[in-house]
Parts: C-alpha cells; sequence; structure tokens
C-alpha cells in the first residue's frame, strides 16, 4: 500500500479532524470577558491536552510568544500576533497527536475572536492570554496529579 499517496492522506487528514473532540468554546469569552464557564472549559481542556499526551513544552513554546507580545504591545507586535496562527497550524502538524490538534483547534477559535475586522483589539487580547494562562494552569496542574486518582474540579 503506497501511504504517499494524496488522496490518502487527504482522507487521512479529513478523519482525524472529524474525530478530533470539539471544546464548546465560546468566542463571547474573547470579544468580552472570560467568565466562570470559560474557566470550567480551561479546566476541561487542559486536563485533557495532558491525558492525550500534549506536553507542557509544546504548550510553553505557545505560550512563550504570547507573552513576547503581550510584553512589547500587541498594537505594535500586530503582525507577530497574525503570525501566531500558521505557527500553531505548524507546530500541530509536526506534534501529530490528538492533543495538539484540540489545543490548535480551540487556540485557533480563540486568536479569531481577538480580530474585528482584521485588527487586533487590546481588551480582547489580553482575554486570549487570560484564558491561555488558565489553560496553561490547569495543564500544568492535572500533569502533576497524573496516577493519583484525584479530581481537579471543584466541588459544587
Amino acid at each position: 500500500m503506497n501511504t504517499n499517496n494524496p488522496e490518502k492522506k487527504e482522507q487521512r487528514f479529513r478523519n482525524e479532524e472529524e474525530n478530533t473532540p470539539s471544546f464548546n468554546f465560546n468566542q463571547e469569552w474573547i470579544k468580552n470577558k472570560l467568565d466562570y464557564e470559560a474557566i470550567q472549559m480551561a479546566e476541561e481542556l487542559g486536563q485533557f491536552l495532558a491525558e492525550k499526551k500534549l506536553s507542557m513544552n509544546q504548550i510553553r513554546n505557545f505560550f512563550g510568544e504570547v507573552k513576547r507580545i503581550q510584553m512589547k504591545d500587541v498594537e505594535k507586535e500586530e503582525t507577530a500576533f497574525l503570525l501566531l496562527k500558521p505557527k500553531l497550524a505548524y507546530a500541530a502538524h509536526r506534534a501529530n497527536n490528538l492533543g495538539a490538534r484540540v489545543f490548535k483547534n480551540v487556540m485557533t477559535q480563540a486568536w479569531e475572536a481577538v480580530l474585528e475586522n482584521g485588527e487586533v483589539q487590546p481588551n480582547r487580547f489580553k482575554n486570549f492570554v487570560d484564558f491561555l494562562e488558565a489553560v496553561l494552569a490547569y495543564h500544568k496542574a492535572s500533569e502533576e496529579f497524573k496516577g493519583k486518582k484525584t479530581s481537579l474540579k471543584t466541588p459544587n
């Protein structure tokens, strides 16, 4: 069987995308403000990414670039922000695992919400950073609790 067949690759790509779980990401969290639901989703996503073996380094590489943009002022670094989307796509392709694909899908939705008429909105960028920080924190906490049967969920 020839695995270099473009039709088979296209079908595999379609199957991977179809089988990628979707989290109920709400772009309003980025456009307006993060709320309790956004934090719950960040917790679920962080835990899922840890379970699916998305490494802390893979998230931190993306996070590091986002923080660099934030420190230099997103309005001055708009091009760098715009380049986050293709960099994220490339990193997900290279990692070639479910966790990376889900992270790319969710963060791409968040990235799109930062823009209005093709321009970065600074207040939305802050919400983007806050959401990413929450995902990173829950991913880290989940990695540290690996092997333990402790839930990170807060009691209702």
